[in-house]
């Protein structure tokens, strides 16, 4: 497209009338060494920028009145007219009656020698398209459900929090939940109630931990937190017995006051283990072993001077 429109303007300006009525944003720009003149526009930028034919013949600097985005826009063409090579990039759209994603495409228009006489920038309105991008995204981190982290999110947090603990010498507190009697739950009041108790231990969950801690549903009525960047162990079980406070009292749920509580399960690194394949397991046998034991809220998973593996449940 970039040579047919090159050999049109060679012999007449007006070929580009041919984009006055196409949706999209079209400018052409005339490039002079280090300046860049507007030579057209198009109807849809007159009528959505409330740009008209006064900024033709003069340059971007002169046109765009806030100075950063003048000088981004400058930058922009000169890094096309230099390279000869044509850019695509994001950029938010304002106007008085226009606020949207645009996504901008720029082509260099050399002549027969080979030199950037113009620059043609076509900005199309992507907002619909990256709010989509955006949902599927969403839907490929995050459950659905309870709107937190999934497994996979989750997974590579937890990656994340262990390297940069390594690298700083702290400590990562992961702690694995379940809701405790859930099935039983389900049966009696049926699953649009049970959802609802999900979204419930979400909220309280959040609610216990720092802006920086992940909460994430791996499935079902499973739940975890990493704790990063932990100055000592003791801290995860603080964020333990503040979850256990949050949990004491019966909620009101779809009309039913019910009492649901969670069982948790923990593990930091590096006490208990120093990767995440490990202190995954470790934090998922200590969260076993709280299951076996109605009596306690929360098990910390520990070892003794041998090496042989064993939990000591806290009360």
């Amino acid at each position: 497209m970039a040579e047919l429109i090159s050999n049109a303007l060679e012999s007449d300006l007006n070929f580009m009338r041919l984009f006055d009525y196409v949706e999209d944003l079209v400018f052409l720009v005339e490039v002079n060494e280090d300046q860049f003149r507007y030579r057209y526009i198009n109807q849809s930028v007159k009528k959505l920028v409330s740009l008209d034919d006064t900024i033709i013949g003069r340059t971007v600097l002169e046109v765009i009145e806030d100075e950063e985005e003048g000088r981004f826009l400058h930058n922009q063409y000169a890094s096309v007219s230099r390279s000869k090579e044509g850019i695509k990039y994001l950029h938010p759209i304002k106007a008085p009656d226009v606020n949207y994603i645009g996504e901008t495409t720029m082509y260099p228009l050399s002549d027969k020698q080979n030199c950037c006489k113009y620059v043609l920038a076509i900005v199309k309105d992507v907002t619909e398209k990256q709010e989509i991008e955006q949902k599927l995204s969403k839907m490929a981190f995050y459950d659905y459900l309870s709107e937190l982290p999934n497994r996979r999110l989750f997974d590579d947090r937890l990656t994340m929090a262990i390297q940069l603990a390594r690298r700083n010498h702290k400590k990562v507190g992961l702690i694995f939940l379940d809701g405790r009697h859930f099935k039983r739950i389900n049966d009696t009041y049926g699953h649009i109630v049970g959802d609802a108790v999900i979204v419930q231990i979400a909220r309280k969950l959040e609610k216990t931990v720092r802006e920086v801690d992940t909460v994430g549903r791996l499935g079902g009525d499973e739940f975890a937190i990493i704790l990063p960047g932990l100055e000592n162990a003791e801290d995860a079980l603080i964020v333990a017995r503040r979850i256990v406070l949050e949990f004491e009292e019966p909620q009101e749920v779809e009309g039913y006051v019910i009492d649901f509580k969670v069982d948790m399960g923990i593990a930091v690194y590096p006490d208990h283990a120093e990767d995440k394949k490990t202190l995954i397991h470790c934090a998922d046998q200590a969260l076993y072993t709280t299951k076996s034991n109605a009596e306690v809220p929360f098990t910390v998973y520990t070892f003794d001077m041998d090496g042989n593996n064993f939990m000591v449940p806290q009360k």
